[in-house]
């Protein structure tokens, strides 16, 4: 990085999707966490506690299909879905970026790049802004659309496939591929490559193959044990 590039927080986060490569040199030469992590956070938990009120009328037409379910099971089982969702937005994005970063230092470790953790750490809280991206598109139809959106609404490759199909092995894969998702993976890659210094399409070949094979076993998994869930 001979060429050192300054730019504010605001403009990372629009430059990440306009001018990625240049966003990301940015991001290795001046690497920072806690702030673009805490705007990270808040907007995920926002497009989570945006659409409580259908995810909780969602889940009590789903317990209300079993007859064991006493009303008192079922509010308790309504006060834990609000808790899990809100604790999990808060938790899961440090968790995945904390994964993310820690994929990228290994190949850093191994080709000899040459960037820290602190860096490829910041690479990934920004290239998970398309999941965000995502995210926000959903919660905004679901609040338009209602409580049956929440199963209806599809960002994948699982589009292809006619409407009442939400199961099986076929369902389960192309509902894996998330555009919004395969979006942050290249950004990921690309980003992981410029502070290594290193070629993103071997960068990408390692992400993709990593995702990939993850993916499988994810589709497996749910197919045999949870074949109507839908990833």
């Amino acid at each position: 990085m001979s060429e050192e590039i300054s730019m504010s927080m605001g403009q990372r986060f629009w430059s990440i999707i306009v001018s990625p490569v240049k966003t990301f040199k940015s991001i290795g030469e001046n690497p920072q966490i806690l702030f673009p992590a805490l705007i990270m956070i808040v907007l995920y938990t926002l497009t989570i506690v945006l659409i409580l009120p259908e995810t909780k009328e969602f889940t009590r037409e789903m317990l209300m299909k079993n007859p064991n379910f006493t009303p008192e099971m079922l509010e308790a089982g309504l006060k834990s879905v609000v808790i899990t969702a809100v604790i999990g937005a808060l938790l899961v994005p440090p968790l995945i970026w904390l994964v993310q970063a820690v994929v990228l230092v290994i190949f850093n470790q191994f080709s000899i790049g040459q960037a820290n953790f602190k860096q490829l750490y910041a690479v990934s809280i920004f290239a998970w802004l398309p999941v965000i991206i995502g995210a926000i598109v959903k919660s905004v139809m679901v609040k338009f659309m209602g409580m049956k959106a929440i199963t209806s609404i599809k960002t994948s490759l699982a589009l292809v496939l006619p409407s009442d199909t939400n199961s099986g092995y076929l369902f389960n894969a192309l509902n894996s591929v998330d555009l919004f998702v395969v979006w942050g993976l290249i950004l990921l890659s690309l980003g992981g490559a410029v502070v290594m210094n290193k070629d993103s399409k071997k960068v990408g070949l390692y992400i993709f193959g990593l995702w990939v094979l993850y993916t499988a076993v994810k589709v497996v998994v749910a197919t045999k044990f949870a074949p109507a869930a839908g990833l």
